[in-house]
């Protein structure tokens, strides 16, 4: 219970907050909102190997934990860290080079397409962010540290990308390249409460517990 409700809830409030980027986004008109699907799927598609590293993050660092072997717990978090950033630097680049690449594979629509690129040319900056973010999330799970994430995934969220993603559409001739600097800057909020939970716990410093 202790470990797995604030994941649940986490998980819940999370998708909420998306649901409600989406409502905002759908002011801005049928293409606007068409491309927010289609890249949607792509960023679920490209954070793949982040989610998926964080996932497996969390029980290999139970098991090291329970072995009292701290150091190659965080060996392993540095090698999940560094597989993720390299598959993020690639499709990142991709992104910013020519999005359409990737786009036309959801949707045949040329402004769809063109709109979508230019959403992901700012979006896709959290590939390289969350390469980071979710296998940290991991380690801190593996250390029972869940209430810890969920807090700072929440504050993300409801601090940073809703009231972001507000403030940008209320910009005039807004235009989806702006509108996906929220998620990169949110993604911010949550590394630095990190950095700061790690400095002030001295949690990095782990040895027994």
């Amino acid at each position: 219970m202790q470990i797995g409700f604030p994941l649940g809830l986490q998980s819940v409030f999370v998708n909420i907050s998306f649901l409600i980027i989406t409502i905002i986004v759908n002011q801005m008109g049928l293409i606007a909102s068409a491309s927010l699907g289609v890249v949607g799927k792509l960023m679920e598609f490209l954070m793949l190997t982040a989610i998926a590293l964080g996932s497996a993050l969390a029980s290999l660092i139970v098991l090291n934990a329970g072995a009292k072997q701290y150091k190659r717990a965080k060996q392993t978090l540095k090698y999940a860290i560094m597989i993720s950033l390299a598959f993020a630097i690639v499709v990142t680049t991709i992104c910013e080079i020519d999005g359409t690449i990737l786009t036309r594979i959801f949707t045949n629509n040329q402004d769809g397409i063109k709109n979508g690129a230019l959403y992901l040319k700012t979006y896709s900056i959290d590939c390289l962010l969350t390469s980071f973010l979710f296998c940290i999330n991991g380690y801190l799970n593996g250390y029972e540290r869940t209430v810890f994430t969920m807090v700072h995934s929440l504050v993300a969220a409801f601090v940073g990308r809703i009231p972001l993603t507000l403030l940008f559409s209320k910009i005039p001739n807004v235009t989806l390249f702006h509108m996906g600097i929220a998620a990169p800057l949110s993604t911010m909020i949550s590394l630095i409460m990190i950095f700061i939970y790690f400095k002030k716990t001295k949690f990095d410093n782990i040895k027994e517990r």
